[in-house]
């Protein structure tokens, strides 16, 4: 069996709706392991959705937990798919470090881009997540807005610099399930 095989049957599990899902399907993950097949960028993004379609308490710090693997034990490197889904997946937590879990990473895929050790780059998406994550922090007070604003104004200085042309903000990504946090941005703003 190879890769695809296995992959195929891990989606099929991931697909299925079933309770057990991710139960199931990182049982196929862990054969395909000891089955001396490699996993591939396909089968941790696999993992990782199914995961956070899980609804499992702390089913980020799973995903959190397999983007790590992918770089260290497997030398995969991830696509920005694999590392928008665990930044939606810890920005959905509503974990009270959310917002800063998130963002951290965010600045991990921005400097391993600059430093030339990664090929993926974060797109409008990637920056869409971290400023939810800011939003639905439950620390609610003005770091909240301003460690939303301070995220949108990175993505602002990057696209202005060049680094992608995949990062302009559009109505749809900055307002994506923030409202209160965007209201609390424009607060911010000098007239």
């Amino acid at each position: 069996m190879d890769q695809f095989c296995f992959n195929g049957v891990i989606n099929a599990h991931v697909k299925s709706g079933d309770k057990k899902a991710v139960m199931h399907a990182e049982s196929i993950f862990r054969r395909m392991q000891e089955c001396d097949v490699k996993p591939n960028n396909v089968s941790f993004s696999l993992m990782i959705h199914a995961y956070t379609k899980s609804g499992q308490p702390f089913s980020w710090k799973r995903a959190e937990a397999l983007l790590e693997e992918m770089h260290t034990c497997y030398d995969v490197a991830p696509d920005v798919v694999t590392f928008n889904t665990v930044l939606w997946a810890i920005a959905n937590s509503r974990e009270p470090d959310a917002a800063e879990r998130a963002e951290k990473l965010l600045i991990q895929m921005i400097q391993r881009k600059l430093s030339n050790k990664a090929s993926v780059t974060p797109d409008t998406v990637s920056f869409a997540s971290v400023i939810n994550a800011w939003a639905y922090t439950s620390r609610y007070n003005l770091g909240i807005a301003e460690g939303a604003w301070r995220v949108l104004q990175q993505q602002l200085e990057l696209m202005d610099s060049g680094f992608s042309d995949s990062l302009k903000p559009t109505i749809h990504h900055c307002a994506y399930d923030c409202q209160s946090s965007i209201t609390c941005i424009f607060s911010l703003v000098e007239p």
